[in-house]
């Protein structure tokens, strides 16, 4: 019986690992903020969410800096000869990046507190701070565990993790203890205690400072382009719901946080994808040339839009009755199950701009992502008062829909003039 279940286990496919873990951490984020939703209602819940931009924003530049280098480029050093002292070079670079981004982070929210007068943040700084450490050297340490193939061991630490901050959530919420600052305690420790864990599997050796050099200036060289677009795509996909926030108050901001978590359902196959999709689609077309992308990347995106328009379908015919089920009392008495609906809209549109970028990124040609994120930014600097102003909660949603349209236009466009040079290279 022993060895049936192992041989069971055994046939487990890595894209069926990955989605399996990412289902793991997005359920973790998802479940947290409801427990936070809940217990500190909407207004409380969009001044978490302010300070929670300070941890998005230290990973967006991460991700496009370090992830989409390392997922890319890193898939060929895999086994490889150069792979130990390339796979070493990254942890210390992902050590100084979080280290840079936690200082940053702590001195911004300090001068808010000092020059503006901004009470409200009195105390925030190192939980914060130290929260945005420990959240991107754990995910360091998990992307290493998938690109080398190690998906249990990406498992395990996750699991340390995540099943570690829901239960400690959960428990401060049940002794009413839950408050901003514990929550940002709570997800600190556990991710912490996940990265230490993962130390246990220690693979690394000495880099020298030329080493080092080198795997920057490779990690520049594709992610250049990234790291704008990725600074680009943060700005103008939040400015709006921040502008909001700012127009509207705490709770409009609370509320638009909470609808975008309802679709999180959505994350869990999108960032499970980003630890599996992009190697393989790299290895597809340095195998099998331009057709052999598009034949992988058909074959992913029908299953994930199929998945996407089943979960959506659901959502849009009971958007209220879903909003009060997960929120409970924190909703009771509101009816903004139309703004779920066009979230709905959004969404899909952002899925399918995920699987365009995965054929950019394959063809190491991300100028269009800065491009569409540059444009996208323009029209929310130019509308999004207009639109706040006068429709309120509904106008900014109008906004963001605007917003991904441009972007799908864009990236589309890009692909396909890319894909005339590769057809005939």
């Amino acid at each position: 019986m022993i060895y049936s279940l192992k041989e069971k286990i055994s046939k487990y496919t890595p894209l069926g690992l990955t989605l399996f873990d990412q289902g793991l951490v997005s359920g973790s984020g998802f479940i947290g903020a409801i427990i936070i939703t809940r217990a500190l209602g909407f207004a409380n819940y969009g001044f978490f969410t302010l300070l929670w931009f300070m941890v998005l924003v230290s990973f967006t530049f991460y991700e496009s800096y370090f992830v989409c280098s390392l997922m890319t480029l890193g898939a060929k050093k895999v086994n490889t000869l150069e792979g130990h002292q390339y796979f070493s070079a990254q942890m210390v670079i992902a050590v100084l990046l979080s280290t840079s981004f936690a200082l940053v982070a702590f001195l911004g929210i300090f001068f808010a507190e000092v020059l503006f007068g901004m009470s409200e943040f009195k105390g925030l700084e190192l939980p914060v701070c130290l929260t945005i450490m420990a959240y991107l050297l754990q995910d360091m340490r998990r992307r290493f565990f998938f690109l080398n193939l190690k998906e249990k061991r990406a498992i395990t630490i996750d699991l340390i993790r995540h099943i570690g901050q829901i239960s400690l959530l959960f428990y401060l919420s049940y002794i009413h203890a839950l408050t901003i600052k514990s929550a940002f305690w709570a997800i600190c420790f556990c991710a912490f205690a996940s990265f230490f864990a993962s130390l246990y599997f220690w693979d690394f050796g000495f880099v020298s400072i030329n080493t080092l050099r080198k795997i920057h200036s490779e990690n520049w060289r594709f992610s250049k382009w990234l790291v704008f677009s990725g600074g680009l795509q943060w700005l103008s996909g939040n400015i709006i719901v921040l502008f909001s926030g700012w127009f509207l108050g705490a709770f409009a901001l609370g509320l638009l946080r909470a609808m975008q978590n309802v679709l999180g359902a959505l994350t869990v196959v999108l960032s499970g994808l980003d630890n599996f999709l992009p190697q393989r689609a790299s290895r597809n077309f340095y195998l099998y040339g331009v057709r052999g992308l598009e034949s992988y990347l058909w074959r992913t995106g029908i299953g994930l839009m199929l998945l996407t328009i089943m979960i959506l379908t659901v959502i849009l015919l009971f958007p209220n009755y879903i909003l009060l089920l997960i929120y409970g009392a924190a909703y009771q008495g509101h009816n903004y199950g139309y703004i779920l609906r066009l979230f709905c809209i959004i969404y899909f549109l952002y899925v399918f701009s995920r699987i365009i970028s995965y054929g950019l990124r394959t063809f190491e040609y991300n100028q269009p992502m800065t491009l569409g994120y540059l444009i996208a930014l323009l029209f929310d600097v130019g509308a999004v008062f207009f639109l706040v102003k006068y429709w309120g909660l509904l106008g900014a949603v109008i906004g963001l829909l605007g917003h991904n349209i441009i972007i799908v236009l864009v990236l589309f466009l890009g692909y396909f003039y890319r894909r005339k040079y590769r057809l005939n290279v």
